[in-house]
C-alpha cells in the first residue's frame, strides 16, 4: 500500500469537530464512489469507519481492505448469518454496508 500524505477522517473530526455540509457531501459522494466500485468487483470492504477513510490531496480514499481480503481468501464458509466481522463499534455502518452491497 502507498504512503497517503493526508489524515484520517477521524483525525479531522477530532481536530474540527465538524464538517462544513459542502465537505461533509464530497467525502460522502467519493466513499459511495470507492464502495460501488468495490462492490462491482465483489468485494465489500466490512469494516468502514473514519479511521479508515484518509482525506489526501481534497479526496476521501478508502483504506484497510484487510478484512474483506480475508473473507475473500477464506471463501464462502467464513461468511454467513449472525457472523460479526470488523470493528464491534461500528457494526451499523458495516451492516448497512453489506445490505446495499447486496453481497453477504
Amino acid at each position: 500500500m502507498p504512503f497517503i500524505e493526508g489524515e484520517s477522517l477521524r483525525a479531522r473530526l477530532a481536530r474540527d469537530r465538524q464538517l462544513s455540509i459542502e465537505d461533509a457531501l464530497r467525502i460522502t459522494r467519493q466513499v459511495a464512489d470507492a464502495l460501488a466500485y468495490a462492490h462491482s468487483l465483489r468485494v465489500v470492504h466490512r469494516d468502514v469507519k473514519p479511521e479508515n477513510i484518509l482525506l489526501a490531496g481534497g479526496h476521501a480514499l478508502v483504506a484497510d481492505f484487510g478484512i474483506a481480503r480475508a473473507v475473500s481468501a477464506a471463501g464462502e464458509r467464513f461468511t454467513g448469518t449472525g457472523l460479526a466481522i470488523g470493528t464491534p463499534a461500528d457494526r451499523f455502518a458495516t451492516t448497512f454496508e453489506q445490505v446495499v452491497a447486496g453481497l453477504d
